[in-house]
């Protein structure tokens, strides 16, 4: 997909925490990166290694289990958006996430609600969840 969200944009940060997941990315997408259309960096959501301000939208999927605390992360996220950004945040609810069996010290499973109330106590407006049919097992939140 990062293809099809590269060919639309100006520029596209990505943030990984795994040195794979990035090398990865900066090579399948060589020529973005080069033509400085793309730039994929290695660090945590609790430390966005961007500048303030730096996008106008941000998209993460299936990364919130991984996050020490929602609030640091969407205070860090707060930071590197522009006043008037949108952020959407896909992720596996709770209930369906425990009955993966996951290791608990690896991932953190949410509950809609929890993604929410962090979202709005980090100054995030219009908050919502989508979901596109009522028995899809994950749900984005959207909040500008």
């Amino acid at each position: 997909m990062l293809e099809r969200i590269i060919d639309s944009s100006a520029f596209v940060g990505g943030l990984d925490r795994s040195t794979y997941a990035v090398q990865r990315a900066r090579a399948r997408l060589k020529s973005a990166v080069r033509d400085g259309r793309a730039e994929f960096r290695e660090g945590n959501v609790e430390s966005i290694p961007f500048a303030t301000a730096s996008f106008t939208k941000i998209c993460t999927v299936n990364t919130i289990y991984f996050w020490k605390s929602l609030d640091g992360g969407f205070a860090e996220i707060r930071r590197v958006l522009r006043p008037g950004g949108r952020i959407a945040i896909g992720f596996v609810t709770k209930e369906k996430m425990d009955r993966m069996g996951l290791p608990g010290d690896i991932f953190t499973s949410r509950e809609p609600d929890e993604v929410v109330a962090a979202l709005r106590s980090n100054g995030f407006n219009d908050v919502r969840l989508e979901r596109p049919k009522p028995t899809t097992p994950w749900v984005i939140a959207v909040a500008s």
